[in-house]
């Protein structure tokens, strides 16, 4: 009997080897691309020099799965398992985007009901007002905060989703060394 669902469809057309291939395949795409549209990377030596690193952990993967070589799938795992300690090392920025995002809604109503109260006009432009003097009403102030909104939901996703993905791709890559290694040690000398 044929076995049925998405995933068992999955690894009836992907042999393991496959699936780390397209792992190693897809994170080059995703890391060339937020290479090439983060500033962080294109302003800061550090970021250069990781996204360099993820590229050839990467190769590293897809040579060692083609060609059975451990040492180079343990370097990716080794990288990747650095790259998943720093992204879990930022969860606790949603937080805190949670709370500006709170904050922020509680300001632009405040503006508001201050505004239709007859409140002076110096106390809307003090609440909104930047370091270069620059003034916001409660309007382009709500129109502002919309966009920082969105940035801080991206990020958010960004933050889970991420992470999520990454142990997801190392326990694959995982099971195929383990595999492979268990393999390598039942053949004759």
């Amino acid at each position: 009997m044929p076995r049925t669902g998405i995933l068992n469809i999955i690894q009836d057309t992907f042999n393991l080897q496959r699936r780390v291939i397209a792992i190693a395949v897809i994170d080059f795409a995703f890391t060339l691309g937020f290479g090439n549209s983060t500033p962080f990377v294109h302003h800061e030596a550090w970021g250069t020099l990781w996204c360099i690193l993820i590229l050839a952990a990467d190769l590293f993967l897809v040579f060692g799965a083609k060609c059975s070589r451990y040492a180079y799938i343990v370097i990716w795992q080794v990288v990747f398992a650095l790259n998943i300690l720093f992204l879990l090392l930022l969860l606790p920025l949603i937080p805190m985007m949670i709370l500006a995002i709170y904050l922020g809604d509680k300001a632009i109503n405040n503006c508001y009901k201050s505004s239709s109260d007859d409140v002076l006009e110096i106390h809307t432009e003090w609440i909104f007002q930047s370091g270069e003097g620059f003034h916001l009403d409660c309007d382009q102030a709500k129109d502002f905060f919309r966009g920082v909104k969105t940035i801080f939901y991206i990020v958010m996703m960004i933050l889970v989703v991420l992470p999520s993905y990454y142990i997801f791709a190392w326990l694959v890559v995982n099971k195929f060394r383990t595999k492979f290694c268990s393999q390598y040690e039942l053949l004759p000398s």
